[in-house]
């Protein structure tokens, strides 16, 4: 009569089998194949792997199975947990496999481990030049473990790849610009680690794009909060001057939106005020001059609409704002245009006091 078999498997034979087996990507959910009987011999086997740098994908699926196995006694279980960890940090410190890590935040791994491995995966594609995945792959870890102990590196992360892409002159498919893809992370790292290190560069880079793409608004904002949360950075005089040269940009037609000429106007004498002998003062000097010389324009478009109205104190008002605006701006044009409109209708007005030049 045949003996009926053991249900526990002999050790030997354990060993023989296991590496045997082909590597597996990991499942979400760890199988429970062993019987408690069995899981010595893995955590035995995950040790040597562990020493040996060697099949620690596959041991770490075997690890995270006895993990799943039920009946373990109290002591046992703290022993898997144990080596659970340990085998995940290995795969952690020494895999090149990207997806193999990006796995790893997806399974029922110690919280800090799974984002340990989010984070190198992240790096890896970063480094493969992946680096919108990179970028992807750090939003989905901060979306399942937030404000987890890693949002430093991953911020430092971010940094590097949206600085990256604002760099990168290359093009993808037939017209898209990497250069444009920049906007999206730099925002992301904005908005959601807003004490990271370099957020002037970040802000100044974001409306340096913005104003690349013709969204000059965005790019007014973008310097506006660069002073507001970095005030005593380089970069804030560069910020400060480049916001009234985007509102010139804006409002290019000399008849609508005179507030945004005198707002414009008004920043740059400021900024003029504050920032004497600074290397920018020229730009900034020829940018109030552009200023006035709209202002002035814009008087002078007024001061004609009035006089196909008749209204002699409509056009002496803007006419005379008009002549004071093109002298300062140094503008004979419209000084010789501002004066013989005075001329021509100081009579007619009552006023023949001396508004000429």
């Amino acid at each position: 009569m045949s003996r009926t078999k053991p249900a526990l498997v002999p050790i030997a034979i354990l060993l023989a089998l296991l590496p045997s087996c082909g590597a597996t990507r990991l499942a979400q959910q760890a199988e429970a194949r062993y019987t408690p009987e069995q899981v010595p011999a893995v955590l035995e086997l995950a040790r040597a792997a562990i020493a040996e740098q060697t099949n620690l994908e596959r041991t770490l699926d075997q690890v995270r199975s006895a993990h799943s196995t039920a009946g373990l006694s109290p002591d046992l279980k703290q022993e898997v947990q144990n080596v659970l960890e340990a085998t995940t940090r290995a795969v952690i410190a020494h895999s090149q496999d990207a997806d193999l890590l990006k796995a790893i935040m997806g399974v029922d791994v110690p919280r800090q481990l799974a984002v340990e491995a989010g984070l190198r995966s992240a790096q890896l594609l970063f480094l493969e030049r992946e680096r919108m995945g990179a970028y992807r792959l750090i939003k989905r870890m901060d979306s399942k473990f937030p404000q987890h102990h890693e949002r430093s590196a991953a911020g430092e992360l971010l940094g590097e790849i949206g600085f990256n892409l604002a760099e990168d002159e290359g093009s993808y498919g037939l017209f898209f610009e990497y250069r444009n893809l920049a906007g999206e992370v730099l925002e992301y790292l904005v908005m959601n680690y807003p004490s990271h290190l370099g957020g002037d560069q970040t802000l100044w880079t974001l409306g340096t794009l913005y104003e690349e793409q013709s969204k000059l608004d965005l790019a007014i904002e973008k310097h506006q909060d660069l002073l507001l949360w970095f005030p005593t950075s380089p970069l804030a005089p560069l910020a400060q001057a480049r916001i009234p040269r985007l509102r010139l940009m804006i409002h290019k037609d000399p008849e609508y939106d005179r507030a945004t000429l005198v707002q414009a106007y008004g920043e740059l004498q400021g900024w003029l005020n504050e920032h004497r002998g600074h290397e920018s003062e020229s730009v900034v000097r020829g940018d109030l001059v552009d200023a006035i010389r709209r202002l002035a324009e814009s008087d002078l478009v007024l001061a004609h609409f009035y006089a196909t109205l008749g209204s002699a104190e409509g056009v002496q008002l803007h006419a005379r704002r008009a002549l004071a605006e093109a002298r300062e701006g140094g503008d004979p044009d419209q000084v010789k245009e501002a004066d013989e409109l005075l001329q021509e209708w100081a009579e007619r007005g009552g006023n023949g006091d001396g508004t000429g030049s």
